[in-house]
């Protein structure tokens, strides 16, 4: 595979952190290409017209399958590739691009929805996925979520799924419902928000926001950082990285955009409409390269992860120490942990005298998992901040500042049941840094010349509801 070079500066670049991690890490700088290279999988709505061209110069030195069989070219494909991996996309060596239409992606290709089988696995099937669309059957979402999930959690396979657009629009439930995937909005805050509808409701979505104006241009933006994450622990590594590490680095880095917040100790752990803030490839890696640390270990240095089994037993904790000496900035950590699904082919008569069918017979299992943050004080414990929320699979706590203190970081558990793998990931961050950026200052209007009229050109409203690739399955 020919090594294609890394992308040049520009703003996308800038605002997720990827020219700021090129320019700390060199030739270090993950690009896709470890292990014979990373296959991006890009799934989208369009019918007959589904995937980009492959001959195109945008794709050079990347093989690109269309898993779907012939397809007319779609624009809107087309960008959402260019943004994955294209010349100047995020990943800049991935081996492959294997796209698909949404139907061939549910069926054969990979879910197998509808069958007996279990979702497709092996080495030809992508790593890491961007979903630029969206559905909205409540009734038909339920096996598409369980069998996604079962598919993160068996392959630790990373799949970015947008939201709708238009801050009004209720979150869809597909590929949105999905507890194990990352769930994308955009960081102006103008897509889904306010917790899913479907397989419990009130969860916290969107994951993770990204810049782009529409949702199909942040879900591609977010996946690939996904990929460069688990690149850069595959080289270290030489295995690829629990899908519950990368989630985690991702959403202890990201930024958080003006107007965040979230409200962890009412169980509500993420912004309603912002998630954990805007992806950060920077922040991201900084955490990676501070792991893994083994609980029970001292946290030295500003970032870093702990990935463990937690036991089976109620009240069974996970903990890590962090002893600060100086005053510090904000100190945002975050929680994962991927919900199971236990499921088994079922064969029976369709009606009690039909033919003889077979169907996949699932059933969703979920701990529940408390993160907390204490401060030693005279031999105890005092509480300075948890996440409790009931029903997800995330937990959050961000502080503003963090003063000089000795701290503990625990994981607990509230009822017993399984062991459970859990994935923490923390960075802090220098005194006198902001947790959440300011509102910009607004630009000044320029005056306008002595005896010309002032011009007002608008745009059209882009971020529409419904302007995302919509299907329903």
């Amino acid at each position: 595979m020919q090594r294609r070079p890394a992308p040049a500066p520009r703003p996308l670049a800038e605002t997720i952190g990827l020219a700021a991690a090129s320019a700390r890490l060199g030739e270090g700088m993950p690009d896709g290409s470890a292990a014979g290279g990373v296959i991006l999988g890009l799934v989208e709505g369009g019918g007959a017209a589904y995937g980009p061209d492959p001959d195109s110069s945008d794709f050079a030195n990347l093989e690109v399958e269309l898993a779907g069989g012939p397809s007319g070219v779609s624009g809107h494909a087309a960008k959402t590739a260019s943004i994955l991996a294209g010349r100047r996309g995020v990943v800049a060596s991935a081996a492959k691009l294997w796209a698909a239409d949404v139907a061939t992606w549910l069926g054969p290709a990979y879910l197998n929805l509808g069958t007996g089988d279990p979702p497709a696995t092996g080495p030809a099937v992508p790593d890491v996925f961007s979903h630029s669309w969206v559905a909205f059957d409540a009734a038909g979402a339920v096996e598409i979520l369980r069998r996604l999930d079962y598919a993160i959690d068996r392959d630790d396979a990373l799949h970015a799924v947008g939201v709708n657009n238009g801050a009004a629009t209720p979150m869809p439930p597909t590929l949105a419902g999905a507890y194990n995937a990352i769930a994308v909005g955009v960081d102006t805050g103008a897509s889904s928000g306010g917790g899913t509808a479907v397989e419990v409701e009130g969860r916290a979505k969107p994951d993770l926001v990204a810049p782009g104006g529409l949702t199909s241009w942040a879900t591609p933006a977010v996946a690939g950082v996904a990929a460069l994450a688990r690149d850069f622990l595959l080289a270290r590594d030489g295995a690829a990285p629990p899908a519950e590490v990368v989630k985690a680095a991702l959403m202890a880095g990201a930024a958080k955009p003006p107007g965040w917040s979230h409200d962890p100790a009412a169980g509500k752990p993420l912004d309603d409409h912002l998630g954990a803030g805007r992806v950060d490839a920077d922040a991201a890696l900084r955490v990676l390269q501070g792991g893994p640390l083994p609980p029970g270990a001292p946290i030295r240095s500003v970032a870093g992860y702990g990935f463990a089994e937690l036991g089976a037993a109620a009240g069974a904790e996970l903990a890590w120490t962090l002893d600060l000496p100086v005053d510090a900035g904000p100190l945002s950590v975050v929680a994962v942990w991927h919900r199971r699904i236990a499921a088994r082919t079922i064969r029976g008569r369709v009606g009690g005298g039909g033919p003889v069918v077979e169907r996949w017979a699932t059933a969703p299992r979920l701990a529940d998992l408390d993160l907390v943050l204490e401060r030693e004080v005279g031999g105890g414990a005092s509480e300075v901040q948890a996440s409790r929320s009931r029903v997800d699979n995330v937990e959050h706590v961000l502080l503003p500042s963090t003063p000089r203190a000795a701290y503990r970081l625990r994981v607990t558990r509230r009822a017993a049941g399984e062991p459970w793998d859990v994935a923490v990931a923390w960075r802090l961050r220098p005194a006198g840094d902001a947790a959440v950026e300011p509102e910009p200052e607004p630009e000044a209007e320029p005056e306008p010349e002595p005896g010309a009229a002032s011009e007002f050109k608008s745009e059209p409203a882009a971020a529409a509801a419904g302007s995302a690739s919509t299907v329903r399955p």
